[in-house]
């Protein structure tokens, strides 16, 4: 029997109301959260949220089930298992807004417990009302976690057996649960790679990070169940290539806005590396007419400035 200490926090905002009618008159910081269990959000979460690792574009349509995220988080030498849960809410002029709540455990491999322990819980969600302390957290019993196989139904053998990629799409008129795409991310993630899942998703951030996806039934990308089209087929490739154009532009974005700490040797190697690959073609260039010259010039500096960016995404 192993205790393990489950956390929790809340998406920070300020409330007006009762219990079964309230709005949200006002949002908190940015950092600021609410019905905190931790003095200090954990650095390897923190950075998972302003990554937007943990973030939902869109709410689905004509559901008022959760999405929920699981994933696996790590830096340097610390790491944690996250479960956020996902639902909606309104601020004051009625717009819809999504609202995160929360659960996490220190270690890896314990998103299995994190379910386990929500389901037991009656599967809290947002809740201003559910007021929570610094050091109120939720002991559970790891023993209580039921160990079986999941994945033997025949449409998920099904599934694992046609998936070429490290990333599974299980479309919306497939029956599942958050525990079964849990063991689906478990069974195909590579070596060493960190879980991660989403669960009734509609759209979602940084798709490309995550082993298994449940698409809710509102979203564009459910594959039809008839044989499909050549428009089908070319509309979800449309969808697919905007994602990936949002992802990267957000990515750039992130890695230029995003503070980093970059050691003074690695900062030294990189303007000495970047000058060694760049300066003979710049003065090369700048003396001679050819263009061709200018033009090398050019993708070194692009060349120079993403790599950049990677060592940065890296460190970070």
């Amino acid at each position: 029997m192993t205790l393990i200490k489950i956390h929790e926090f809340s998406t920070g905002v300020i409330i007006q109301g009762t219990p079964s009618q309230w709005w949200i008159a006002e949002f908190m910081k940015e950092r600021d959260f609410m019905n905190s269990t931790l003095d200090k959000i954990p650095y390897p979460v923190e950075r998972a949220i302003s990554q937007e690792l943990l973030t939902i574009y869109d709410f689905p349509e004509n559901t008022k089930s959760p999405v929920i995220i699981g994933r696996e988080v790590r830096y340097r030498r610390e790491a944690w298992s996250v479960l956020a849960v996902v639902t909606l809410g309104e601020d004051e002029p009625g717009n819809k807004v999504c609202l995160y709540r929360y659960f996490v455990t220190e270690g890896l491999g314990k998103i299995t417990d994190l379910l386990s322990w929500y389901n037991r819980n009656h599967r809290p969600s947002f809740d201003p009302f559910d007021r929570k302390k610094v050091g109120q957290h939720h002991d559970y019993d790891d023993d209580k976690t039921l160990k079986h196989d999941a994945l033997s139904k025949l449409e998920f053998q099904n599934l694992l057996t046609t998936t070429r990629h490290q990333r599974l799409v299980v479309p919306s008129y497939i029956k599942c649960t958050p525990v079964i795409l849990n063991q689906l991310a478990e069974r195909i993630k590579k070596k060493k790679q960190l879980i991660a899942w989403g669960f009734n998703v509609e759209n979602i951030f940084k798709s490309r990070t995550f082993q298994v996806l449940h698409l809710s039934q509102s979203s564009p990308l459910n594959p039809p169940k008839d044989p499909p089209t050549f428009l089908n087929k070319l509309l979800r490739y449309i969808i697919t290539i905007n994602h990936n154009i949002t992802d990267f532009v957000n990515h750039i974005y992130l890695s230029i806005v995003t503070p980093i700490k970059v050691p003074p040797l690695l900062l030294f190697m990189i303007f000495l590396g970047g000058s060694v690959l760049i300066a003979p073609t710049f003065l090369i260039a700048f003396f001679s007419t050819q263009f061709f010259y200018g033009l090398v010039w050019g993708f070194g500096m692009i060349f120079i400035f993403f790599f950049g960016l990677e060592i940065g995404r890296r460190i970070r």
